[in-house]
C-alpha cells in the first residue's frame, strides 16, 4: 500500500485526487489530504503527480519519495528577500561644503625654473637639427638622394 500526502497542495488536493482516479485502474482511498493507493508503485505515482503539476502550471513543487510506502508533495521554497538598509553616507568635509575657501588650499609643487631652461634648450637643439636635415646639409639627406638615384 502506498500513501501519498498532498497536504501542501492546499486548494489543488481535490483536482489531484480526481486526476489520479482518472489515470489509475484501481480503487483509491482518500482521507483529508492523504491518498492510499493499493497496487501502484512509488515510481508510477510520482510520475503521475509530476504530470498533474505540469498540466496545472504549478512550477517549483517537488515530489519526494520518503520511503517505498510514502510520497510527499512539497511547495516551492520562497526566496527570501533581504531588506536593503538605506546607507548613511559620511558627512562631507569642510572643503566640499565651503567652496569659497579655495584660496586657503595649499599651492601645488611646481618644477624649478632651471628644469624649464634645460627643456627649452633641448627643444631648440631639436629644431636646429630638423632645419639642417631639411636643407640637405647632413649626410643623411645626401645618402637618401644617393639611394634614390640607383
Amino acid at each position: 500500500m502506498l500513501t501519498v500526502d498532498l497536504k501542501q497542495l492546499k486548494n489543488n488536493v481535490r483536482p489531484a485526487v480526481d486526476y489520479l482516479r482518472s489515470r489509475l485502474d484501481e480503487p483509491i482511498e482518500v482521507k483529508g489530504s492523504r491518498v492510499w493507493l493499493m497496487r501502484t508503485n512509488a515510481r508510477v505515482a510520482k510520475l503521475l503527480l509530476q504530470k498533474f503539476l505540469h498540466q496545472l502550471h504549478l512550477e517549483g513543487y517537488r515530489i519526494l519519495v520518503i520511503h517505498s510506502g510514502l510520497i510527499e508533495v512539497h511547495t516551492p521554497e520562497r526566496e527570501r528577500r533581504r531588506t536593503i538598509r538605506t546607507a548613511v553616507g559620511a558627512k562631507p568635509s569642510a572643503w566640499e561644503t565651503i567652496p569659497d575657501l579655495w584660496y586657503l588650499t595649499p599651492p601645488t609643487d611646481h618644477p624649478p625654473a632651471q628644469a624649464k631652461q634645460e627643456r627649452d634648450e633641448a627643444r631648440d637643439e631639436r629644431t636646429l637639427n630638423n632645419k639642417e636635415f631639411a636643407s640637405g646639409s647632413t649626410s643623411l639627406k645626401q645618402g637618401w638622394k644617393h639611394h634614390q638615384v640607383r
